[in-house]
């Protein structure tokens, strides 16, 4: 489970609810009950109960959290530039927001070092 910083982090970055369709407010609640039953087969009892808690009563957490992670969220690429996951750096995510980018994060894997970001 996430620190206290680390969450309080998190909430601070932007999120743009009020721009999402309902195709995308469906998609982001369907990801949201997918990943709760996959911590429940996991046995991951507490962090399964933070994604039952943002799903309900009222799933407008869901939206929030969603709309988050795609905004600030970065691609997480193997050698080959091909996914492996997503990832959120929340100060990278400050140089994540331009209408004009001239630049490109890119994290690299190096066995027994930790990822660099050029």
């Amino acid at each position: 489970q996430a620190s206290p910083s680390a969450s309080n982090e998190y909430n601070q970055l932007c999120w743009n609810i009020d721009l999402l369709s309902q195709e995308e407010k469906d998609a982001y609640l369907a990801i949201m009950k997918q990943c709760h039953v996959f911590l429940i087969a996991m046995e991951d009892t507490a962090t399964a109960k933070v994604a039952h808690d943002l799903l309900h009563p009222d799933p407008t957490p869901t939206y929030q959290f969603m709309s988050r992670l795609s905004m600030n969220g970065f691609s997480i690429s193997n050698s080959e530039q091909l996914p492996i996951g997503h990832g959120v750096y929340c100060g990278a995510s400050m140089i994540n927001h331009s209408c004009r980018p001239n630049a490109v994060p890119s994290f690299w894997l190096r066995n027994f070092s930790p990822p660099m970001l050029q």
